[in-house]
């Protein structure tokens, strides 16, 4: 009988399943619920369907944070209208993490000029990936180290590049050479740390004006 009347009593006290928004008008309305987890969820739904749609999640997020007079939904929309703007139209500042060198690589009798990593960063998007010590990069997405068009360019100069043209949260796909075996590793990129980026104080002022700039425009 004790076990029962525990078990009943866990089972009065137990707090619903977040409902999961099925579109954006029902994560905007979760946001003012009464439950935290149904807010939560809301969010995080928002926040997963702005990522996806970048190029219009701005002037989405910024109609219902000046339509909205609920305190903590206003907040959150005004939060992620910023960060997707910053993300959008923002330069990249995109960060890997690993130390690398240019490596030339003798396959199949044809010289292929590739980055080898020389060393991965704890807590960084390539740790999180599973990038390697020694791993080598044949490419990143459609972009071939070994390209003529690339002239006397070094590949590790143009993999920092590049990625450093992507913004932090893109994700890019690393072509990659582990010993004999070749595989595909998809990376989130991080945000650039100041540490590793000597411009990035004058970079986010920059970026605050022109989000500053922006939501004026989007007032008028």
């Amino acid at each position: 009988m004790l076990v029962l009347a525990l078990v009943c009593s866990t089972c009065l006290h137990a707090q619903p399943p977040a409902k999961n928004p099925l579109d954006f008008e029902g994560a905007v309305a979760q946001l003012s619920a009464d439950d935290f987890q149904i807010r939560q969820a809301a969010y995080e739904w928002l926040e997963k369907w702005a990522g996806e749609n970048l190029r219009n999640s701005p002037e989405a997020l910024s109609r219902v944070w000046r339509a909205s007079e609920d305190p903590e939904a206003k907040t959150r929309c005004y939060q992620l209208m910023k960060e997707m703007f910053m993300r959008r139209d923002s330069p990249g500042k995109g960060f890997l993490g690993i130390t690398m060198m240019d490596f030339l690589l003798h396959r199949e009798d044809q010289p292929l000029r590739v980055v080898r990593v020389s060393r991965v960063w704890p807590d960084t998007a390539a740790s999180k990936a599973g990038l390697m010590l020694e791993d080598l990069i044949l490419r990143v997405d459609d972009v071939d180290f070994g390209n003529a068009d690339l002239g006397f360019s070094l590949p590790t100069e143009e993999f920092s590049k590049y990625i450093k043209s992507k913004h932090p949260g893109e994700v890019v796909t690393l072509h990659i050479l582990r010993g004999a075996k070749t595989m595909q590793i998809k990376v989130t990129l991080m945000q650039c740390p100041p540490h590793a980026d000597p411009d990035g104080e004058k970079a986010r002022l920059d970026a605050e004006r022109m989000f500053e700039n922006w939501l004026k425009k989007m007032d008028g």
